[in-house]
């Protein structure tokens, strides 16, 4: 109830995608403990790994405004979110929400491993990229998200031929 004192406890290391039961009790050192607690169960969520991001390269000077991003395939995923922004600071209040590509999140829903954008970026601008793996669990449908894997990249000065880096083969 809301006058009794609640005690949280993490359980760390455990296993992903695995069935867990737990129960406790109270105990002043014995033989002054209580009786155990009903048994709760749960399972663990799945975790998928963090995709690399391979184009553009960290750094990446002069990049094209219409830019090309790629990255590795993560086995178990699903889809993709790709975040794009001139702020390296990604919250939504800095522009991060859904679907058009600067300020903005893009899910990629098929299992490709890249993305070309439609959007014209503005010249002689550093931009931020982040993308992760989202795959769905079979059984709980639960989502499993990677962490998001970074990169930047400053786009060429207006006075500069454009450079275009050709997609990567996978």
């Amino acid at each position: 109830t809301e006058d009794e004192d609640e005690e949280e406890y993490d359980i760390e290391d455990l296993d992903d995608d695995t069935d867990y039961e737990v129960r406790m009790r109270v105990s002043n050192g014995e033989p002054l403990s209580s009786r155990w607690s009903e048994i709760v169960s749960f399972t663990t969520l799945e975790t998928i790994a963090v995709p690399t991001i391979s184009v553009p390269s960290m750094g990446l000077q002069n990049a094209s405004t219409l830019p090309h991003f790629a990255w590795t395939e993560v086995s178990n995923a699903e889809h993709y979110e790709l975040q794009i922004s001139t702020s390296p600071i990604y919250t939504e209040a800095d522009g991060f929400g859904t679907l058009t590509l600067v300020g903005s999140e893009v899910s990629i829903e098929e299992p490709t491993v890249a993305y070309t954008s439609t959007e014209t970026l503005a010249y002689d601008t550093a931009y931020y990229v982040i993308v992760r793996a989202v795959s769905t669990d079979s059984e709980s449908g639960d989502e499993a998200i990677s962490d998001w894997a970074f990169a930047s990249f400053t786009t060429q000065d207006e006075d500069l031929p454009a450079v275009v880096i050709p997609p990567q083969p996978t």
